[in-house]
């Protein structure tokens, strides 16, 4: 149905196309104030999103204050736009423009190409992912002005949203650096008739342009998430949108596209569907949702269901909420493959699904044999982190996280990212605690802070910094060979001082450095006290396994070795610079313990 409103400024009728009516409920018609601003532009006055965020969110985090989502320096409504302003650098023109190029193609048959995929029903893994919206955005282009002109993309900029916290899981191999997502709201214009300026129509549909910030390594992510954490000292204005500029530009040029998702409601089922860059021709095509089951799973009877949410119980907890004052195990990241493991059985979707009524948004399957508590827990967190269970019941969310806007209204957000929230579990009826916003703020805030790791993930590098004393693991000499001994010294987070967690099973790990690809060894393997530290071909004997657990005073952690039964520690506990790190007897205490730090 429709439903027309009249803008509070007396501008013309919004028209919402609104497969949900509550969807909608919270957004509001305002207007914004004009005023000088830098280099000729004007300067607007912003509306804030929500009034439960804090400003580091507000500006670092989920940003659709008005002064930059309508800074007509960097965007422009396709109802008025000229050939040129696809390079104002918040449109989705822009982006698309950018990503052609970056490859050799020519922009507009990038974007035909685009809406091809969008506009034909594509079957993968078993699922048929339907058009959707793909023709109304097509005609959309067309009544603005043609596909051939990318300033006329019937889009408007909604938010840009900073996602370094997702740089701790990669389990499909993302670079380095976590995300970067520019949120569009989709442009409804008349079909016939005159097109009214700036544009009143907008649908109840959304796409995320999501890019990898492509770094070179844990330095640079340090850096890059402490240029965020600056960002959000400035208030909105002119420096703020250099600054923020600065950072997206960084990523639209140096990055890499990774894909386009939608959130798409035309006819009152909700649609989300991927699209992503082909690995050869770099065109956009349609592709499974990553992490995202099939639908075929929807009716909760799946056993292999139940057997990966089990058989993952620890690596699901990373969705939970964990202060990060408190040290806990290390964890992997789970990977929703296509077919579940040894089974020829679809496992990853196509395409997700939410009804009018939003039941189904959430993911379920037969409880398993464990504690009734841990399977609650790890269902919750598994379907969380679904694109229906989090745009769903999971979250208490009416599909979208960050809505659609007439031009002169902030984008309204979902109480999911608005702050801590309560949510009732859609299966076992538990009152859950949420703050996602909160979690995100507290990852950016002790980023920039370099504060120790709570909850290491296999495969990532830290520094291995001593308690007492404040140096780090280093390799010396940045040597390569077996032998080379392992010292301590002041933390410079190259790679000789970079370790990652190799899981062994049984609670076993090995610690690798990152520059060589060799393991912490004991000299010769001994077992006797005052034995050095070395480097050594990786080859998973007792002299390279450790258990690791939390020191008594819970504020650091010891790696006790399998054969030896003995810990690392600097030689004579030294806080001296180039002390050569050897085993002792363990002595349990935070002082003689290490902590992993970004």
């Amino acid at each position: 149905m429709t439903k027309k409103a009249t803008g509070a400024d007396g501008r013309g009728t919004v028209w919402c196309r609104l497969a949900w009516a509550p969807l909608l409920a919270s957004l509001g018609c305002g207007s914004a104030d004009l005023a000088g601003g830098e280099l000729g532009e004007p300067e607007e006055v912003g509306s804030q999103s929500s009034a439960l965020l804090s400003d580091t969110a507000k500006r670092a985090l989920v940003i659709t204050d008005l002064t930059v989502v309508n800074n007509s320096t960097r965007t422009k409504d396709p109802c008025n736009s000229v050939a040129g302003d696809e390079d104002k650098t918040w449109t989705i023109g822009h982006l698309l423009k950018k990503e052609a190029q970056r490859y050799g193609l020519d922009p507009t048959t990038y974007v035909n190409k685009w809406l091809t995929a969008w506009t034909t029903e594509t079957t993968i893994n078993g699922q048929t992912a339907p058009t959707g919206e793909g023709p109304n955005v097509q005609a959309a282009w067309t009544r603005f002005g043609g596909t051939s002109r990318l300033d006329k993309a019937p889009f408007r900029l909604l938010a840009i949203v900073n996602r370094v916290d997702l740089r701790a899981h990669r389990p499909n191999g993302e670079p380095l650096g976590g995300e970067v997502r520019f949120v569009f709201g989709m442009l409804d214009p008349p079909h016939t008739g005159a097109i009214t300026c700036p544009s009143p129509y907008f649908s109840n549909s959304t796409i995320i342009a999501e890019y990898s910030p492509v770094k070179a390594d844990e330095n640079a992510v340090l850096d890059w998430g402490k240029r965020w954490y600056d960002l959000a000292g400035l208030p909105f204005g002119s420096s703020y949108r250099l600054a923020l500029q600065a950072l997206t530009e960084d990523v639209i040029n140096s990055g890499r596209l990774l894909r386009i998702r939608t959130n798409e409601g035309p006819t009152g089922t909700w649609f989300m569907s991927e699209f992503e860059p082909h690995p050869t021709t770099h065109y956009l095509v349609r592709s499974t949702i990553k992490q995202a089951p099939t639908m075929a799973l929807a009716d909760g009877t799946s056993t292999n269901l139940t057997s990966f949410i089990s058989a993952n119980v620890l690596n699901l907890g990373a969705l939970e909420y964990r202060p990060r004052t408190q040290l806990y195990a290390p964890i992997g990241s789970y990977l929703v493959t296509d077919k579940f493991s040894g089974t020829n059985t679809w496992f990853r979707g196509s395409v997700n699904r939410i009804d009018s009524s939003v039941s189904g948004s959430f993911w379920n399957a037969p409880k398993a044999a464990i504690d009734p508590t841990t399977w609650s827990n790890a269902r919750h967190q598994f379907s969380l982190g679904t694109c229906n269970g989090c745009h769903g019941r999971e979250s208490s969310t009416g599909i979208l996280h960050i809505a659609p806007r007439a031009s002169d209204t902030a984008a309204g957000l979902s109480g999911f990212l608005s702050g801590a929230m309560s949510v009732t579990d859609p299966v076992d009826g538990r009152v859950r605690v949420l703050n996602e916003i909160g979690k995100r703020e507290d990852d950016l805030l002790w980023l920039a802070g370099g504060g120790q790791v709570g909850t290491p993930v296999f495969g990532n590098y830290y520094k291995l910094m001593a308690s007492t004393g404040g140096l780090c693991v280093d390799l010396e000499g940045n040597g390569l060979n077996d032998g080379a001994l392992v010292k301590q010294y002041p933390c410079h987070g190259q790679g000789n001082q970079r370790l990652s967690l190799v899981y062994q099973g049984s609670s076993n790990y090995n610690l690798k450095f990152k520059h060589s690809g060799k393991c912490l060894d004991i000299e010769n393997a001994s077992t006797q006290s005052g034995a050095r530290v070395i480097q050594k071909t990786c080859t998973n004997s007792t002299s390279q396994r450790f258990t690791s657990r939390i020191t008594s005073g819970g504020g650091a952690r010891a790696f006790q070795f399998i054969h030896s039964g003995m810990c690392f520690v600097p030689k004579d506990q030294s806080t001296a610079t180039a002390a050569q790190l050897v085993q002792v007897n363990c002595a349990n205490t935070d002082a003689s313990g290490f902590m992993f730090i970004e």
